[in-house]
Parts: structure tokens; sequence; C-alpha cells
């Protein structure tokens, strides 16, 4: 069920077809499967939503939290999509971005240019910015 949710938000953020009552089923059987979405999901779904410009804030914190949760199996690529998403958002959850913030430095041997910059540009935008992160990524 997860997969299919996520498939789906993310195949209409891509063509950058809003349609709430769409986004508003997804967004409500999305909060009541949350629990069974993988790193991946999570990511792409909180990148569809930031993509359309869909502000649901029940289902970002969710998905917040639930990164939260799950940030040991985010790739690279899912750690600076969800930073861009929540920072194109403009919605600053520090614990989320805490989270990655220790994932990345965990991890920056395994970041190339592209991400160094989009995950560097992401947290700089945030409100709080996160000063350590961004030493790690300048280094």
């Amino acid at each position: 069920m997860a997969r299919g949710l996520t498939t789906t938000v993310w195949a209409f953020a891509h063509i950058l077809f809003y349609h709430l009552p769409l986004m508003s089923a997804i967004s409500s059987s999305s909060l009541a499967n949350m629990s069974v979405f993988e790193a991946q999901g999570l990511a792409n779904t909180v990148w569809a939503y930031a993509t359309l410009a869909c502000f649901d804030w029940p289902l970002l914190s969710a998905l917040a939290s639930a990164s939260i949760r799950n940030i040991s199996e985010f790739q690279v690529q899912n750690l600076g999509s969800t930073a861009w998403a929540f920072s194109r958002l403009g919605m600053s959850h520090q614990p989320l971005i805490d989270a990655i913030a220790s994932a990345s430095r965990h991890r920056i041997c395994e970041y190339n240019a592209q991400a160094i910059a989009n995950t560097a540009w992401s947290v700089s935008e945030l409100v709080l910015a996160h000063k350590p992160l961004l030493a790690a990524l300048a280094a």
C-alpha cells in the first residue's frame, strides 16, 4: 500500500500536476499507513509535497517523525531530498534536521559535489541552520 501511495504522489509531482482531492486522499492513506513506509517512500513523499507546494502539516509532521525513526536506512540522496523538501516548504523541524545532519556527517565520504551543494543549500535556507553539518560539507 505504501509503495503505491508514494509512487502515485511522486508521479503527479514529477509532471507538476496538483489535484487537491488526490493529495488529500494520499495524505489520509499515508497517515494511516505511515508505519510501513520505507526510507525511499518517506523521501519521495515529502519531495512530492514540496515540489507541488502542498502544505499538509499533519502529514509533513508524520513524515518528519517517521524519517527520524528510519534515518539509518536513508541513502545519501534520501537525506538530501528530505532536507531540500522541508527547506522548500519552510518547515524547520529541528529534530529531523539534527537527524539528517548526524547521518550526513557519518556518510560525508559518500557525497558527490551535487549532493554537497544541495544539502548545504537546504540546510542554510532553514531558519535554524545546522552549522556543524555546514562545516562538514565545506571540509
